[in-house]
């Protein structure tokens, strides 16, 4: 089902440990105010497990692009329009290596 409505379809094969990482998002997710920091190495399959998971828990995905220039000020701004956007429960992403600053991080 998620194949068919997204753009790139996920082609993952979920073996045990994937799947216990998933049940663990998803249910963060369906907390209220829920939220998580999944830590991994590059290319394990974070970013699709995430995506999987907030589709499952009916959240909307929304993936921070930094780019040089990126601070916090800007973070809040993009922030601000998207929250003012939807109405639905969102997930919010990026990755370490578009991670400009610790500071945006802490």
């Amino acid at each position: 089902m998620y194949n068919e409505s997204h753009i790139p379809p996920l082609n993952m094969v979920l073996f045990d440990f994937a799947l216990d990482h998933l049940t663990r998002i998803h249910r963060v997710l369906r907390m209220p105010q829920g939220h998580c920091l999944v830590v991994g190495v590059g290319g394990s399959g974070k970013a699709s497990l995430i995506r999987l998971a907030a589709y499952t828990a009916e959240c909307g995905v929304y993936e921070i692009m930094l780019a040089r220039g990126y601070n916090e000020a800007t973070f809040r701004e993009d922030l601000k329009v998207r929250l003012q956007v939807t109405t639905t429960p969102t997930t919010t992403t990026t990755t370490a290596t578009e991670t400009a600053t610790t500071g945006l991080v802490s």
